[in-house]
C-alpha cells in the first residue's frame, strides 16, 4: 500500500481514498491509502484538522485538495507563467 522514498531529503505523502485509482503521481510520492489505513486516518485528522482528500504532506506542511501553486513552491517547482 505505501511507496516509501526519499526526494531531496523531502518526506512527501498524498493521502487519499483508494490511492490506486490516483493517477500521474510522481513515483517519489508516498500514496497513503486512508480507507484502507484507520491509523493514516487519524494521523491525517491530527496533522490537519479535517479528513478531506485529497491531502498532501511534504516535510510535515500539510496542503489540502490541490494546490498547485503550494505544492510547487513547497516542492521548490518554478511556477510557469508567473
Amino acid at each position: 500500500m505505501l511507496e516509501e522514498f526519499k526526494n531531496d531529503n523531502k518526506d512527501i505523502a498524498l493521502y487519499s481514498v483508494n490511492a490506486s485509482k490516483v493517477k500521474d503521481i510522481h513515483p517519489l510520492f508516498r500514496k497513503v491509502d486512508i480507507s484502507r489505513d484507520e491509523r493514516a486516518a487519524q494521523e491525517l485528522v491530527r496533522k490537519s484538522g479535517q479528513m478531506a482528500v485529497p491531502q498532501t504532506d511534504i516535510d510535515g506542511k500539510i496542503v489540502v485538495s490541490f494546490d498547485k501553486v503550494r505544492l510547487n513552491s513547497l516542492l521548490g517547482i518554478k511556477n510557469e507563467g508567473r
